[in-house]
């Protein structure tokens, strides 16, 4: 639906043509949805927003010390990081694509990371009503999703082992507590109903969202790193694992079939 809305952020030093609708808060990224104008003052969601990296200080290292460097690096770890929880996680994540730019904050330039993501419905798991909760499509479905991560941290602690590396892949989500709870388990815990009741019950993240009427939920964002060679081979011997794992599970099911 066309809203009528007056921007009040400069785009001159985006690197595409975008125009920004709403502002939405509650993340870590500064978020706007991504419009179109149909005619003055009238502008129209394209179904895409547009996440900005706050400008983050150079602590303990981590960060490359020449800015340009480090927003680079910092746009490749997003986007391998990405590529790797679509391997693993499928649908639960939703398309995004990565860009490196300039934004201007107040008179002040700096380099930026521009995320654009296929916009979802903005409602976290705790603001479902009670019989949304309960409802075994999104039972199933988180239980799945934990299932995956369990599954990822898995080959990429192999990975890890493998490539022998400093620069460890570590998959995590913010998804308050989630990734930790999965780590505390064994690996071939199965996560019960009652496990997955809790965390629908329990979880506040403003990462994990999910759309009220299909129940179909998100992984929404990424965090924020420095990508280095070491991950690269690392990343590769992951998804070396990956492809073996779903060749061995094909060849299974084709034997179970005579």
């Amino acid at each position: 639906m066309a809203k009528k809305f007056k921007c009040r952020h400069s785009t001159r030093s985006m690197p595409f043509r975008a125009e920004l609708g709403q502002r939405f808060s509650g993340q870590d990224n500064v978020v706007y949805s991504l419009v179109r104008c149909t005619e003055p003052e009238l502008r129209v969601p394209i179904g895409m927003v547009l996440k900005i990296n706050h400008a983050t200080p150079q602590i303990d290292n981590v960060r490359h010390p020449d800015e340009h460097e480090a927003a680079q690096r910092g746009i490749q770890y997003k986007k391998n990081k990405y590529e790797l929880l679509r391997l693993f996680l499928g649908d639960f994540v939703p398309k995004s694509f990565f860009v490196l730019g300039k934004i201007y904050e107040g008179r002040a330039e700096r380099y930026a990371e521009y995320t654009i993501q296929e916009e979802v419905p903005r409602v976290a798991l705790g603001s479902l009503m009670p019989e949304q909760r309960n409802d075994p499509r999104l039972i199933a479905r988180v239980r799945e999703l934990m299932s995956r991560l369990q599954y990822m941290h898995d080959v990429l602690g192999e990975a890890n082992n493998r490539s022998g590396g400093g620069s460890r892949l570590d998959g995590k989500l913010d998804l308050k507590g989630i990734s930790d709870r999965i780590r505390t388990e064994s690996l071939d815990y199965d996560f019960t109903n009652d496990d997955t009741q809790h965390i629908i019950d329990n979880n506040t993240s403003p990462n994990l969202l999910v759309d009220p009427d299909t129940l179909q939920i998100y992984c929404i964002d990424f965090g924020q790193g420095q990508w280095t060679e070491d991950m690269t081979e690392t990343k590769a011997i992951a998804e070396q694992i990956f492809v073996a794992d779903q060749a061995a599970a094909a060849g299974k099911l084709a034997l179970k079939r005579f």
